[in-house]
């Protein structure tokens, strides 16, 4: 029940959180391409410039990531030129516009707004570190209107030759890549929650084995009046199966509840899209049953070699 619970929590979070990250891509995102680095270092110098040069490319919108003292605590910024910003993004903008953002002034996040009360026209203080200079981390390209992607894709890439560490993605490539990223978080997790599935597998064994020297006399009586070997192994195994699945079932009630109360919490930090991945889901519950059948084997086989007559004797 753990084990399967854990798991199901964890697959429901992280498909909500790649379906939540495809929907903001295929809503807000209404640039062609990405370019940033292999190595999650600052784009090299003139990057940007070898972008803009290319024929056919609308726009190159630069973010720079800095850390910043925002009311006294310090929090991530993403530093824009407002003027090509909306031209790669469609901000959801709730209060003002961004056409009035420029020096001295910041948008926020409305979730962090309306936790500080905070509206259009009011003064906050923002310790910034001087930037001047600062490479750009990611940028965002735009094609010519009727530009076509596959016509300008190869001049990109040429481009970008110079910078080999440097990687242009189409919204594709974004989506694969977070993927894997995603399945590669999983991965160590399933790592660790094998750990518990490995100690629910003793326990089903345990609780077998003293059920069959409880039921020791029965077992007897059931092989004296004709159940083969066979058969008592395949009812011992069976009994297996129903404790995993029965346990695989309440674990995967509780993982799904769990995991949408868990999406629900994180709306305002950007998850809002649940997502149920039945496949995924099903499968887990599916291992705990054969978990179940190989906890079973061992119990099965000794409860097969009760000694009969021993098993009935009566003083």
């Amino acid at each position: 029940m753990i084990g399967v619970g854990l798991v199901s929590f964890v697959l429901i979070v992280a498909a909500s959180l790649r379906g939540s990250v495809d929907k903001v891509l295929s809503d807000r995102f209404v640039a062609q391409f990405q370019a940033s680095t292999t190595d999650f270092s600052p784009l090299p110098v003139g990057t940007v410039d070898a972008l803009r040069a290319v024929d056919g490319v609308d726009t190159v919108a630069a973010q720079l990531f800095v850390q910043i003292g925002l009311d006294d605590a310090a929090t991530g910024a993403i530093g824009v030129n407002p003027a090509t910003l909306q031209r790669v993004y469609d901000v959801d903008v709730t209060d003002g516009n961004l056409d009035g953002l420029g020096e001295g002034t910041v948008a926020l996040g409305s979730a962090y707004a309306e936790a500080n009360g905070l509206g259009v026209g009011d003064t906050i203080d923002v310790a910034l570190s001087p930037v001047d200079g600062a490479a750009p981390f990611v940028a965002a390209v735009r094609l010519d209107d009727g530009a076509a992607v596959d016509d300008v894709r190869p001049a990109l890439d040429d481009a970008l030759a110079v910078f080999p560490n440097v990687e242009l993605q189409d919204l594709d490539e974004i989506r694969a890549d977070i993927a894997t990223q995603t399945d590669q978080l999983l991965g160590g997790i399933f790592a660790l929650l094998a750990l518990s599935v490995l100690i629910a597998l003793f326990g089903i064994v345990n609780t077998l084995n003293l059920s069959i020297l409880e039921r020791v006399r029965e077992l007897g009586l059931l092989r004296a009046v004709g159940m083969t070997r066979a058969q008592t192994r395949a009812m011992v195994r069976w009994e297996s199966v129903v404790i995993a699945v029965f346990g695989g079932l309440f674990g995967l009630v509780l993982g799904v509840l769990f995991g949408v109360l868990a999406v629900a919490a994180l709306r305002d930090e950007g998850v809002e899209v649940l997502v149920l991945p039945a496949g995924r889901l099903v499968a887990a519950l599916v291992v705990a049953g054969f978990a179940g059948v190989i906890a079973g084997l061992w119990p099965a086989r000794k409860a097969s070699r009760t000694d009969v007559l021993r098993a009935i004797a009566t003083e």
